[in-house]
């Protein structure tokens, strides 16, 4: 590649809009310069906020609708509207379970074909597209829901394929877009979408829960932020810092990567974004043969248990068992995933600067915090409600920081996760996501089975049974499991991986 077609290429990106957003006023000049990780961390969290609030929502707006109201009105304020509209949102049990067993099916199957969409059309691509459908199911939504259960199933199974895009999202930005040292803090900071999406859907779903705005102007409004967040993201998204056209070679030495120019492999700007993840094929065989994998894919299944515990029955439990308003019960979920957000930054700080050589203890600290606080908090939350004289705000206490507990496992298990498969992340991560969405469609007919009648006794049972199983698998993670980089990702013409990274891992 000659240097005067370096020239050319760099002149054409100058030409784009977003090389000027920089420079658009004379006191945001030069913000991002040596900064456009940031502009990266910033756009990823708020386009996957979006797509988060554009799912969780539902396990909120699903009350309104099921009650066939909008919210707490009574039946004689709905008689006095043209209720036909709504009439046709009142779904019974075993439809409620399979719009939420919807989203998860759409999240397996997507999960499957993500990492091969990846390798076709390039990580950018993909991502942005699953951003765009995830906005383009939200404003489609109460018009399926009006048609009729088929379609709704249907947007619901859409909607929820965009799960495996925000895993793949936190792991490969964290990987590739963080300096060395601050990968647990970017880990946690992008991580928090999960949370930000619940604190920016559960309160504004019960707000909209109203005879004045009604819920599907909920999904309106979600789907449109959505699709112009990722227009943003569209833009600005590199898959590697190295070949992004804003890019400073003293913002590459902050990350620890090396310009192109100094690369043994020649590359160029415009084909880099699908070449990048057809470099290598992905060892399947050697992945699913190795045992540590399987820990933890494990591992992170029984936190993932507890999330999807609370995130998906969270409010039915709030407003069903323990006899709070609907109102009151967005606001408390809502406020405990804020917290949740504000404790996985300041775990993320404390991850970077503790004073621990190599990150395996690092990593055992967090999964132990991860997997004792939240399994202890669920066998509180099984005892303390069958208890008459313990007062309500310690059953919300103690929901609270089952929450704050659960955000640790960033640092932990999915920090584990990230370090063994390397450049092949996305494709643990996409698998984590797929057990999540396996989670959630599992869930429903464990808590059918185990309280059928939504009793107080009976969700302690439940609430034992998680809490046991995350002792269980916290103990197998720290007798067997290795946090070293695996066989199977050492390669002789691996470009992504950040070589001060590499050095860490020789010296542990």
């Amino acid at each position: 590649m000659s240097i005067n077609t370096n020239k050319n290429e760099k002149q054409q990106q100058k030409n784009l809009f977003f090389y000027w957003l920089p420079n658009i006023t004379k006191m945001g000049q030069n913000v991002f310069v040596h900064s456009i990780r940031y502009l990266i961390v910033i756009s990823s969290l708020i386009s996957f906020t979006l797509v988060s609030a554009n799912t969780t929502s539902f396990s909120l707006t699903i009350i309104c609708m099921v009650e066939g109201s909008n919210g707490n009105i009574t039946q004689e304020e709905l008689q006095g509207k043209n209720t036909a509209y709504f009439k046709r949102l009142a779904y019974s049990t075993t439809e409620r379970n399979s719009l939420f067993s919807a989203a998860a099916l759409g999240s397996i199957i997507s999960g499957l074909a993500i990492t091969s969409l990846i390798g076709r059309f390039g990580l950018r691509n993909v991502l942005s597209a699953y951003g765009f459908l995830s906005g383009l199911t939200a404003l489609a939504l109460p018009l399926a829901a009006a048609t009729g259960f088929i379609p709704m199933f249907i947007i619901r199974m859409l909607q929820g394929s965009a799960g495996p895009a925000q895993y793949v999202m936190i792991g490969t930005v964290a990987r590739d877009w963080a300096p060395r040292k601050s990968i647990g803090s970017y880990l946690m900071l992008l991580s928090s979408h999960f949370q930000f999406g619940r604190v920016v859907g559960l309160p504004l779903s019960s707000i909209f829960c109203s005879p004045t705005l009604g819920w599907p102007l909920l999904y309106i409004l979600l789907g449109s932020l959505t699709i112009i967040s990722f227009m943003f993201f569209f833009t600005i998204f590199r898959e590697r810092p190295e070949i992004h056209p804003l890019i400073t070679r003293v913002e590459l030495q902050k990350l620890g990567i090396k310009p192109l120019s100094e690369k043994l492999v020649t590359i160029t700007t415009d084909t880099t974004e699908e070449e990048t993840s057809k470099n290598q094929s992905i060892p399947y065989k050697s992945i699913v043969g190795d045992c540590v994998v399987w820990l933890v894919l494990l591992t992170y299944w029984s936190d993932e248990i507890g999330f999807e515990m609370l995130g998906q029955f969270g409010p039915t439990y709030l407003n069903q068992v323990l006899g709070i308003d609907i109102r009151t019960t967005g606001i408390i979920s809502a406020t405990t995933y804020l917290l949740s957000v504000g404790v996985k930054v300041l775990a993320g700080w404390i991850y970077t600067h503790l004073p621990l050589k190599g990150e395996r203890a690092r990593i055992n600290i967090f999964t132990a915090l991860t997997q004792i606080g939240m399994s202890s908090c669920f066998i509180l939350l099984a005892l303390l409600p069958l208890a008459k004289w313990v007062p309500l705000w310690s059953v919300q206490l103690v929901y609270t920081l089952i929450n704050l507990f659960c955000g640790l496992d960033f640092l932990g298990v999915i920090r584990c996760s990230q370090r063994i498969s390397q450049q092949f992340s996305h494709v643990l991560m996409a698998w984590n996501s797929m057990i999540s969405s396996i989670t959630i469609l599992l869930l429903p007919l464990f808590v059918t089975l185990i309280a059928p009648y939504n009793l107080i006794h009976e969700w302690s049972r439940i609430y034992i049974i998680i809490g046991i199983f995350q002792l269980i698998m916290m103990t197998f993670f720290f007798i067997f499991c290795d946090t070293k980089p695996r066989d199977w990702t050492i390669t002789s013409n691996n470009i992504t991986t950040n070589s001060s990274e590499e050095e860490e891992e020789t010296s542990e």
